[in-house]
């Protein structure tokens, strides 16, 4: 619920933030890194419901967004390995 309320927020920088040297540094789409980071949450959200073909959709997208994004990666391997694709 939480990743559906918040996948199109607009988000800024908050200037007290800790991180923000990082987020100087590699100039990072806050919007788009935000809408990532939601539906990974929807999509794990899918992989606890059993919704194996709907979760392997989203990781997809996610993967195809940012092909580092370790945690949609290792799901995707899992359920393709628990459902012997």
């Amino acid at each position: 619920a939480f990743g559906e309320a918040h996948k199109d927020d607009e988000i800024s920088i908050d200037y007290f933030a800790v991180s923000l040297p990082d987020l100087l540094v590699f100039d990072a789409d806050l919007n788009e890194k935000n809408h990532i980071h939601c539906t990974y949450l929807i999509a794990l959200g899918k992989l606890g419901l059993g919704l194996h073909e709907q979760a392997m959709e989203l990781f997809a997208y996610i993967l195809a967004k940012n092909i580092n994004h370790n945690g949609a990666k290792v799901h995707q391997d899992m359920i393709g390995y628990f459902l012997g694709k």
